[in-house]
């Protein structure tokens, strides 16, 4: 397991990153975002799941909120 993901590009942002990629995969998972040979479903998983970080991070919670319709 990988540790000290803020220290990787992306800085404290990559935190989030790795627990929501540890949380659905378990602990294996934590730096699936940056791994290259991820699978790409995974990928797409880790993907959107950044959209709406920044999303948020932005202050454009309005777009998040919007998968919940």
């Amino acid at each position: 397991m990988q540790k000290a993901e803020h220290r990787y590009a992306g800085g404290t942002d990559n935190l989030a990153r790795a627990a929501y990629a540890a949380y659905n995969g378990g602990p294996s998972h934590l730096s699936r975002y940056r791994i290259e040979t991820t699978r790409p479903t995974l990928q797409q998983i880790d993907d959107l799941f950044w959209q709406k970080y920044s999303a948020v991070k932005e202050g454009r919670v309005r777009e998040v909120a919007s998968c919940y319709r």
